[in-house]
C-alpha cells in the first residue's frame, strides 16, 4: 500500500507526502476543501484519530505485519504507537507506546485510556502525555476500574473518564489543582456513555421505575441534573454529545432488532436555552456509529446513499451535507474526529485502515 498524505485547498504538507496524484478522486464539491487523500498510510493500520488545538493524534500499527492489528492467535489486543502531529506543517510533536487506546487531545497534552496494566476484561488505565517534555503519567488510582470502551474527554484543563469501581461515576480531574470531582454517582448505561463540555456533563441513564433510558445533563456547579426523554416508543442509542448551549443524542424505535444497523435512528438536538429541539431524520443514520459535534455542526455515519459515509448538519437549521467522498469505506467501530475546522476518519483500503483528514468548507 502506498504511503500518501494530503493536499487540501492549496495547503501542502511536505513532511507527509511527495505529491497528491491526479488519480485521486476529488471530494464532493462544497464539502471538503481540495482533495482528501490518506494522511498516513502504509503497512498495518493507521486509525483512532483525535483532533484539537491544531493537532492530530492517532495510533500507528505500522509494525504489525498482518495489517489488521492481530497476532497469530487472532487476538486484536495489540500494541501500537501513538503519534501526534501538527496540522499546520505535519511535524511530529509527540509519541508514546500504547495498547489499543481511546484518545483525546488537550492544549499541550494528549490523554488516553488503554489496556496497559488493566484490572480485567473491558477495563483500562488513564495516561497523559505532556507534549513539551515527552513525560507520560498515569492519572487513575490503583484500585479503579476504568471503562476502556469510551475515550476520555477534555474540557480545557479538565480531563474526564468513566469508571465502575470503587463506584460508578464520571470522574473529572482538574490538571491545574489535581483535585478530582465525581459528578455522577448513579447508574450510567453501560458505564460509558457520557460527554463533558462547557462545564457540563451529559450521560445516558435510566429510571429504575420504568427502565426507560434518558439523557441527563448537569452543570458542574449544580447539584441535580436535567433529564431529556426520547420520543414515545423510542429508546436512546449511544453517547450524547455536548456543545455550548446544546446536547445531541440519537433515538431509535424501542422494538429495534439487534442486527439492524439503522432501524429508524434519528438525531435529536436539544437547545438548553429553551429554544426547542430539532430532529434530523434520514433513512441511513447509523444507530451504532459515533456522533460528534464541531463548533456549529453535528457529524454522524450515514448509509442512505450506499456504504457508510460521514455526514454533517448545522446545529441550528440547514440541510445535511455529505462530508467524505465517494469510495471511502468507513466503519461504525472506528471513531471520527472534528475540531470544527478539520475532520479526520479511518477508511479501510485494500488491506487495512488508513487515516484521512480534510478541511471543512464553511457552512453557508
Amino acid at each position: 500500500m502506498r504511503g500518501l498524505a494530503l493536499c487540501l485547498g492549496g495547503l501542502f504538507l511536505a513532511a507527509l507526502c511527495g505529491a497528491c496524484g491526479e488519480d485521486l478522486a476529488p471530494v464532493t464539491p462544497g464539502l471538503l476543501q481540495g482533495r482528501a487523500t490518506p494522511h498516513f498510510g502504509g503497512a498495518g493500520d493507521q486509525r483512532s484519530p483525535a483532533l484539537g488545538h491544531g493537532l492530530l493524534a492517532f495510533v500507528d500499527y505500522a509494525d504489525d505485519s498482518t495489517g489488521g492489528c492481530e497476532n497469530e492467535d487472532g487476538d486484536p489486543d495489540c500494541a501500537g504507537l501513538l503519534r501526534v502531529v501538527s496540522l499546520e506543517d505535519g511535524a511530529e510533536v509527540g509519541r508514546a507506546e500504547v495498547a489499543d487506546p481511546r484518545i483525546a487531545v488537550g492544549e499541550g497534552f494528549v490523554v488516553w485510556i488503554d489496556r496497559t496494566d488493566a484490572r480485567g476484561y473491558g477495563s483500562g488505565r488513564v495516561f497523559l502525555l505532556w507534549l513539551e517534555s515527552g513525560h507520560v503519567e498515569r492519572l487513575d488510582q490503583d484500585d479503579a476500574w476504568i471503562e476502556r470502551a469510551a475515550a476520555p474527554v477534555v474540557d480545557g484543563h479538565r480531563v474526564a473518564w468513566a469508571q465502575r469501581w470503587p463506584y460508578g461515576t464520571v470522574r473529572i480531574l482538574d490538571l491545574e489543582t489535581r483535585q478530582h470531582q465525581d459528578l455522577v454517582r448513579q447508574q450510567l448505561s453501560g458505564g460509558v456513555f457520557f460527554d463533558l463540555a462547557d462545564e457540563a456533563v451529559a450521560w445516558q441513564t435510566y429510571d429504575r421505575s420504568d427502565w426507560r433510558p434518558r439523557i441527563a445533563l448537569q452543570y458542574l456547579e449544580e447539584s441535580e441534573p436535567r433529564l431529556f426523554d426520547p420520543a414515545p416508543e423510542h429508546s436512546i442509542s449511544g453517547a450524547p454529545a455536548l456543545a455550548p448551549g446544546r446536547v445531541v443524542y440519537r433515538e431509535q424505535p424501542w422494538s429495534c432488532p439487534g442486527d439492524d444497523p439503522v432501524c429508524g435512528a434519528r438525531l435529536v438536538i436539544e437547545d438548553l436555552r429553551g429554544a426547542g429541539r430539532r430532529r434530523i431524520e434520514r433513512p441511513g443514520i447509523s444507530r451504532l456509529g459515533p456522533v460528534v459535534i464541531g463548533e456549529a455542526e453535528v457529524f454522524w455515519l450515514d448509509s442512505s446513499e450506499g456504504p457508510y459515509a460521514l455526514w454533517g448538519a448545522p446545529l441550528t437549521e440547514g440541510a445535511p451535507r455529505r462530508i467524505t467522498p465517494e469510495g471511502e469505506r468507513l466503519s461504525v467501530s472506528e471513531p471520527i474526529a472534528t475540531d470544527g475546522d478539520w475532520v479526520a476518519w479511518a477508511s479501510f483500503g485494500e488491506e487495512d485502515f488508513d487515516l484521512h483528514t480534510g478541511r471543512l468548507r464553511p457552512l453557508p
